[in-house]
């Protein structure tokens, strides 16, 4: 009894040495903010006022939506975050309407110093693809999704971040077109490079239609060549002195995260809590 009580503490002390690297850890790390727009949420700083909450049936998801009384798909739409510390990344998912939406012209992003100049983020959005449990085919869906983000880091420094739905202006379009459904914003002291989110490899990809283009044949006419008179050339052989070669100095980036941190932490502590109960059961025997 008394060896299982040993263990026990040793155990409480390797977990509450192990707590304070984990705090640091996070501390010293960047921070995700996310906003899941919910009914009603405060999350963000400012919105336009056409800007609306809209509960999608078909989905089960409360999204951010062009509302116009006259259905004008040609409004322009905002939502502006506040950070505490530099945005580093953002992302975007969106759902669009068939045919009509396309996350890499509806969607803008632009990061400010002081919410009033506004500087505009170069952006990109993964391929579409449509959620297969709700529809059977490409053919058959509605709302196709895809994920709007940053393609290079951004520089340090912008803590208000406005994300701008676009007028819509293709044929047959509608205040739907694209809408959003979650936005992710890095924050924090560390800059990093940016990458395209992961797609779900087992999605189903969408694949847009291309029309043929026509070619015309082109008649060309058979050109005269005349002979070439090619002198023989001298070479003269080339001496070459061997050059001094020194030490070649290799860089490389290490990247520093929570979670290596943690883990090494953690296991530190457990190896030095196990190494201390076997000693102090052995002395017990």
């Amino acid at each position: 009894m008394k060896k299982m009580m040993t263990l026990l503490c040793l155990l409480l002390a390797i977990v509450l040495a192990a707590m304070p690297l984990y705090a640091a850890a996070i501390n010293e790390g960047n921070k995700l903010f996310v906003d899941p727009i919910e009914d009603e949420s405060t999350l963000y700083y400012e919105k336009s006022d056409l800007l609306r909450y809209e509960l999608n049936i078909d989905i089960g998801n409360t999204l951010y939506v062009k509302v116009d009384e006259n259905r004008n798909p040609a409004t322009t739409e905002y939502i502006v975050y506040k950070m505490s510390d530099s945005i580093v990344n953002v992302e975007i998912d969106c759902m669009h309407c068939a045919g009509l939406g396309d996350g890499n012209t509806d969607i803008s992003v632009f990061v400010s110093k002081d919410g009033a100049e506004w500087v505009e983020v170069e952006t990109a959005a993964t391929p579409q693809t449509f959620d297969d449990d709700i529809y059977i085919s490409q053919d058959t869906a509605y709302w196709f999704l895809s994920t709007v983000y940053n393609v290079e880091p951004i520089e340090p420094g912008y803590t208000y971040v406005k994300i701008q739905i676009n007028p819509f202006t293709v044929k047959g379009s509608v205040p739907w077109n694209t809408v959003m459904d979650t936005v992710r914003i890095e924050y924090g002291p560390n800059t990093g490079t940016a990458s395209a989110p992961e797609v779900d490899p087992s999605a189903p990809q969408v694949t847009m239609p291309t029309e043929p283009q026509a070619t015309e044949p082109q008649a060309t006419e058979p050109q005269a060549t005349e002979p070439q008179v090619t002198e023989p050339q001298v070479t003269e052989p080339q001496t070459t002195e061997p050059q001094p070669t020194g030490d070649t100095q290799t860089t490389g980036s290490v990247s520093t995260g929570a979670g290596t941190g943690l883990i090494v932490g953690i296991v530190a502590a457990v190896v030095v809590g196990g190494a201390v109960a076997v000693l102090i059961i052995k002395k017990k025997k």
